[in-house]
């Protein structure tokens, strides 16, 4: 007799583990499931806030916008509140482009000094000292480009690029919505083909090595 009830306890003390098992097992699954909606949900906020800031910064330079003759421009990895600090003019135009190249931040130029007054206008490229000689472009820097500067460049992603930039480049979104840039220990850098660029268009120039 001793030994039927041994058998039947035995038997709901398996049935109470396996049940607590499935229980654990299906907290696991839904944790999980939970954890990565939630990662998704932080991603889309992140980027979206990330790519509205992006379209707000070529607001000044768009067909329909009525910001012209501009005294300065200053393009690059500089913190914008910091910007002034460049320049006595009030006149401004700033376009922050967290670690970017010099490349970059020379394409960006080429599809922008238009907003400059024609005599007198002044730009500012501000580079990391890192990223001078370094090739390539990123989400910031392709958000200012053409298709056919696209194609000229060979960029692969464009589109991808600019409408998902967190993806992309996770770092400098982060830098971007922090406006996290330099803002000291800066040095005059001489490049002939920028210099030479704005020279024929009557625009002096400054780049900054920072």
């Amino acid at each position: 007799m001793s030994g039927i009830v041994n058998k039947v306890i035995k038997r709901k003390t398996d049935v109470a583990v396996i049940f607590m098992l499935m229980v654990l097992t299906a907290f696991f699954l839904f944790f999980r499931m939970y954890l990565a909606v939630l990662v998704i949900l932080v991603f889309a906020a992140l980027n979206e806030i990330t790519v509205g800031k992006m379209n707000k910064q070529k607001i000044p330079f768009g067909t329909y916008s009525k910001i012209r003759n501009v005294d300065c421009l200053v393009i690059g990895d500089i913190n914008p509140n910091s910007m002034h600090s460049l320049s006595e003019s009030s006149n401004i135009v700033s376009i922050f482009l967290p670690g970017c190249t010099l490349a970059g931040a020379f394409e960006v130029l080429r599809h922008t000094f238009s907003i400059l007054k024609e005599c007198g206008g002044t730009v500012i490229l501000a580079v990391r000292k890192k990223n001078i000689g370094k090739a390539g472009y990123s989400p910031f820097d392709i958000s200012f480009f053409h298709r056919i500067t696209i194609n000229r460049l060979g960029i692969k992603n464009a589109k991808l690029m600019r409408r998902f930039p967190v993806l992309f480049a996770p770092l400098k979104s982060m830098m971007f919505l922090g406006k996290i840039g330099k803002s000291r220990s800066m040095k005059d850098y001489f490049d002939k083909e920028v210099l030479d660029f704005c020279s024929k268009r009557g625009i002096e120039m400054r780049i900054l090595e920072v």
